[in-house]
């Protein structure tokens, strides 16, 4: 349903009502995430970071991810860092209004 919502909400350009499960936090966070760092499945962040996907369960494949940057600054620890800070950020701008 995320994906679904997300999808519309990029081809309109304005962010999607909340719905069944979801609310405005969660789809205000994905929105962020996808516009920050372009999607939000870990095969496809590792495209647009890395240039391809890997398959993480081949040890070879786990292996060149990781000769690749994958766990450098700008790979996967900085892509948590971007969700962790989008999430801070939401959490601060709620607080700051209920204050």
């Amino acid at each position: 349903m995320l994906r679904g919502q997300l999808k519309l909400a990029f081809s309109g350009g304005k962010l999607p009502p909340p719905s069944r499960g979801l609310n405005q936090y969660h789809v205000l966070w994905a929105w962020l995430f996808i516009k920050s760092v372009g999607h939000t499945l870990c095969a496809e962040i590792q495209k647009i970071i890395l240039g391809r996907s890997y398959r993480l369960y081949d040890d070879e494949e786990r292996q060149i991810f990781h000769d690749d940057g994958g766990h450098d600054r700008a790979g996967c620890p900085g892509v948590c860092g971007k969700a962790a800070r989008i999430a801070a950020e939401i959490i601060l701008r709620e607080q700051e209004k209920g204050a």
